[in-house]
């Protein structure tokens, strides 16, 4: 899914969907930029609008050479912090090349509401990071792409349950994150027409 060229669109099925996927977040970086898809079994209004208009926060935790934890907080459509793993070396070696980025720039981050069951998109908000909040993104992503000669596929599940183990909750991830954020103007103005823009370019792109 995190690797489909087809434009994401609301009211239309994920590209590539197959199967229900469990709820929650799935967070994936790669040659198509970052994205964030949040699936909830059958979105209600109220989630939706919470999810386009609430104050958001995010962050980042690193679990080991291989992994991290990216985390979310949308007011009223999570419960608190919620925390999606990732992995580069769990990424297709064709779409581990990211997206060139200036030191001072941030990242933008397209965020998906879909149903769990279905794969139907309620909503798509886009984000845009600070510099110092891409430039850690940038940086767990470079110790991944480092060590990938010794990640192994079999064992990604193992270290995200040693974490859940150590952390226990996501608000445990959020208290050893290596930075934390609030960010997230609504869609509607004209900087954020822009950020849709400029996520729409990269969702259409081979």
């Amino acid at each position: 899914m995190s690797n489909e060229s087809t434009r994401i669109s609301v009211g239309r099925r994920l590209p590539g969907w197959t199967r229900p996927m469990a709820e929650g977040g799935q967070f994936t970086f790669d040659a198509g930029g970052a994205r964030l898809f949040l699936g909830y079994d059958r979105p209600t209004p109220e989630e939706t609008a919470h999810f386009h208009h609430s104050p958001i926060r995010i962050g980042l935790a690193r679990a080991d050479p291989h992994t991290a934890f990216f985390l979310f907080d949308i007011e009223g459509c999570t419960a608190g912090w919620a925390d999606a793993p990732y992995a580069l070396g769990v990424v297709p070696p064709g779409y581990r090349r990211m997206p060139s980025r200036r030191p001072n720039e941030g990242r933008l981050i397209i965020l998906c509401l879909n149903d769990a069951l279905s794969g139907m998109v309620h909503a798509i908000r886009i984000i845009s990071t600070s510099a110092a909040f891409a430039s850690v993104l940038d940086t767990l992503v470079a110790e991944q792409r480092a060590a990938l000669a010794s990640f192994r596929p079999e064992q990604h599940d193992a270290v995200i349950a040693r974490a859940y183990a150590s952390w226990r909750l996501p608000v445990d991830i959020a208290g050893n994150a290596l930075i934390t954020e609030s960010i997230g103007a609504k869609i509607g103005s004209a900087r954020d027409t822009r950020r849709r823009q400029a996520a729409n370019e990269m969702l259409s792109q081979d």
